[in-house]
């Protein structure tokens, strides 16, 4: 974040690495072998590397397009940024499974999301 801060926030991998397919209502992606990205940091320089782990996705309840417009800010937190981003989507809820064996979220079952299709985020520093 953001993409156009250089090539270490892409990642390109072989259509064999990641597999999304759509069929009907249902979307599945899989990652098959980890990947590391690298996330800019907000203020300062460098970036920090994040290790994300082989998993897979089934969504079998998609809904119909949502427009979301909402403000986040990073405070409350070591190391946050202070920074405020106003954030614009367009997507969609879904339904079902994601699974991965080496992460959870506070041991909870991931079975809803949204899904960005189109987003503008806009960061504003302290």
């Amino acid at each position: 974040m953001p993409a156009a801060a250089g090539p270490l926030n892409t990642k390109t991998v072989t259509a064999d690495t990641l597999i999304v397919e759509r069929h009907g209502n249902r979307i599945s992606v899989e990652l098959t072998t980890p990947q590391t990205i690298y996330w800019t940091k907000a203020s300062g320089t460098g970036v920090i590397p994040i290790q994300i782990p082989a998993f897979t996705m089934e969504l079998n309840k998609i809904d119909g397009s949502v427009h979301k417009d909402h403000i986040d800010s990073f405070t409350g937190y070591t190391g946050a940024s202070k920074y405020t981003v106003y954030v614009e989507e367009m997507g969609f809820d879904a339904a079902g499974s994601f699974t991965c064996p080496t992460w959870n979220y506070l041991d909870q079952t991931m079975s809803t999301c949204f899904i960005t299709m189109h987003g503008i985020n806009v960061y504003v520093p302290p």
